[in-house]
């Protein structure tokens, strides 16, 4: 006789008790949380992916369950503990919302305001910046060893 009322009311898990089951668990390497929201639509502009599993996931979800990534990056842990509105998603899902272009490409173009055909390849290059001590750029002095221009 299980009460399925009582687990599918329980209360969510919060980052606090994630953090103590981190500090007092001995035979785990990593842990995360993990809530998903099933059979849901993501929709961008005309296009959409339909019965799509979403999870809302804590930073060190990449240690529990290995995957690869095609482009961009995994969200750091800062961008876990404050909250911010960062996705990963998949490939299929990917090809579905953003058709002939990368989401990337989309985010930089649209959302940051960049008028460049190959953002970042022109971002790749000022990385070049902090290789020496001190480097003369367009901008002036930049000092590598404090990450700032002189």
């Amino acid at each position: 006789d299980y009460k399925w009322w009582k687990y599918i009311n329980r209360p969510n898990p919060k980052m606090s008790e994630l953090k103590t089951v981190n500090e007092r668990s001995t035979l785990s390497d990593a842990s995360a949380l993990v809530v998903t929201l099933g059979n849901v639509t993501l929709k961008y502009e005309s296009n959409s992916a339909a019965n799509i599993n979403v999870l809302g996931v804590s930073h060190e979800y990449d240690r529990i369950r290995s995957f690869n990534l095609e482009e961009g990056r995994y969200f750091t842990d800062n961008e876990s503990n404050n909250g911010l509105a960062v996705a990963v998603i998949g490939f299929t899902i990917a090809e579905s919302l953003f058709p002939n272009t990368t989401a990337i490409d989309k985010m930089v173009k649209e959302e940051l305001g960049s008028t460049l055909t190959a953002p970042f390849m022109t971002l790749s290059f000022m990385a070049l910046l902090v290789i020496p001590h001190l480097k003369l750029s367009d901008l002036g002095m930049f000092d590598g060893d404090r990450f700032e221009f002189a």
